[in-house]
């Protein structure tokens, strides 16, 4: 067979991938979500995989022993490997690790590696984070420019053990070890400022943890959750204390929380990161938000200077904040509405008649039916809103476009 990339998202028994190898000679490439353990053995005649150099374990749950027999078969040729792998022996020293690679992988050049698991300690009971990192900081580490950091999360609520993650800074951090505003110094004694130099691109904060004392610097961060309401705090320190953890011009994604009531402090934070592209709106009512008084704003001195292209509203919006909409993304090119359907006819209407503050906007994507859709053609017709128009179905969802 001719066959260079082969892919498995379901987990496949050792065999299984060893007669696939011996089948396809020019197979330069291997992606397993997961490799069920077996004791079979290649027999002497199994041929060599000489073309494969890249393979990627997503989630290996075998020890280190069974990973180095299996990489002692396919190993030689490999430039890249990337590992994610639970096993606790994974982590007993780094020089295991130094020793697979001279003897069985001498060609690599890319070594991405994953732990996610329990907390490994000494034989006193002590954290081995520090000694870890030590480990995997020597001249052969360093030479081949591959680095690690920690990061400690609940990725195991099993036996109630504390647990780890011990990663290649050059991966994207799983979403299970990204974190809000958890910063636990009782499970760690050393800090290591590689992760926190190191994480991206997605952090979620709560505004009310932000000040001006917060400890940690995140330069490569480019995608923000704030998960909290913000109308209780000062903006502007917000801002400023804001600005000195995360890079704001760097940001170009954005989740929050939206009430009408809060568009003072919501237009302001926004105006502060001209490059966010995508939004996310998660709508919350007055009755669920106890909304002050102060957060009142006068919509004819909104000053909207952001740059967001795409935005996405979940639940309803106030109808003066659908009034506003263009005024307040004067570049969004793309829309989409989500549990509207009650009151799509209405935010249609506003929407389409209230263009005169955005020129960019072409299409809407929501939730509906025949009827609906219906509905909606015949208003649009009737009062003229658009003179070209399409509407499509896209699997579960419709898009207007125009």
């Amino acid at each position: 067979m001719t066959l260079e990339y082969l892919a498995f998202d379901s987990p496949c028994h050792l065999p299984r991938i060893y007669n696939l190898l011996s089948y396809t000679p020019r197979l330069r490439r291997l992606s397993v979500e997961n490799i069920l353990f077996s004791d079979y053995i290649p027999l002497e005649q199994f041929i060599l995989p000489r073309n494969l150099i890249g393979i990627s374990l997503c989630d290996w749950c075998l020890s280190f022993d069974e990973f180095a027999s299996f990489i002692a078969i396919v190993g030689s040729e490999l430039e890249f490997l990337r590992i994610s792998i639970i096993h606790e022996t994974a982590l007993s020293n780094a020089y295991q690790w130094q020793q697979l690679i001279l003897r069985h992988m001498p060609r690599l050049r890319t070594f991405l590696f994953d732990y996610r698991g329990f907390l490994t300690k000494d034989a006193h009971g002590n954290s081995r984070c520090r000694t870890l990192l030590d480990e995997f900081s020597s001249p052969f580490w360093i030479e081949r420019q591959w680095f690690f950091a920690h990061s400690h999360c609940d990725c195991c609520s099993q036996e109630e053990k504390e647990c780890l993650s011990f990663y290649s800074t050059q991966m994207r951090r799983r979403e299970f070890c990204e974190f809000d505003e958890s910063f636990d110094n009782n499970i760690c004694l050393y800090q290591d400022p590689v992760f926190y130099l190191s994480f991206g691109p997605r952090i979620s904060i709560k505004s009310q943890n932000i000040d001006a004392n917060f400890p940690f610097q995140f330069p490569y961060v480019t995608e923000l959750e704030i998960t909290d309401n913000y109308y209780t705090i000062n903006m502007d320190s917000f801002i400023d204390n804001l600005s000195h953890i995360i890079t704001l011009t760097n940001i170009s994604y954005l989740k929050i929380l939206f009430n009408n009531q809060w568009l003072n402090n919501f237009v302001k934070l926004l105006n502060r990161m001209p490059n966010v592209q995508k939004l996310i709106l998660n709508v919350r009512s007055s009755s669920e938000m106890e909304a002050s008084s102060d957060q009142q704003t006068n919509t004819a001195d909104l000053v909207c200077n952001n740059n967001v292209r795409y935005v996405i509203i979940t639940d309803e919006l106030a109808f003066t904040t659908v009034q506003l909409i263009n005024k307040l993304f004067p570049r969004m090119e793309r829309l989409k509405i989500q549990n509207r359907k009650d009151a799509l006819i209405s935010f249609v209407r506003t929407l389409l008649s209230n263009r005169v503050n955005n020129s960019h906007l072409f299409s809407l994507m929501f939730y509906g039916d025949n009827a609906m859709i219906k509905k909606l053609k015949t208003m649009i017709d009737n009062e003229k809103l658009l003179d070209k128009y399409n509407i499509e179905r896209r699997q579960f969802e419709f898009c207007l476009s125009w």
